[in-house]
């Protein structure tokens, strides 16, 4: 059984079974810094998350996209707010900027 959240189009998540797949999502509007768009971004992923009907703490991988690895510190302060306790397994992969993006975020969760 796959389900779609989001526009079927272009689907922001797609949960198979108990496993929700969320497309890398970025929040180039929240500001032009890193630590803007990593609270943005997380955000979105948070009520991606909740509308599976799961939450952060099923988080289970994070593929997070950088433009700038000088941005690590940035981001991993955020990453430390969203996942306080048992965070989940993370790649970080630093990437050629298209826009005026500066991170991207992946995730898979499972119940």
């Amino acid at each position: 059984q796959r389900t779609a959240i989001g526009p079927a189009e272009r689907p922001r998540a797609l949960k198979a079974g108990s496993t929700l797949y969320v497309s890398a999502e970025s929040a180039a509007d929240a500001g032009p810094g890193v630590e803007a768009q990593a609270q943005g971004v997380f955000a979105t992923m948070r009520g991606t998350l909740q509308s599976a009907g799961l939450t952060v703490r099923d988080v289970v991988s994070v593929t997070v996209y950088l433009s700038d690895l000088a941005d690590m510190p940035a981001m991993n302060t955020v990453f430390r707010q969203v996942f306080p306790t048992d965070p989940p397994a993370r790649v970080t992969i630093q990437v050629q900027p298209q826009t005026t993006e500066r991170i991207r975020v992946g995730v898979v969760a499972a119940k």
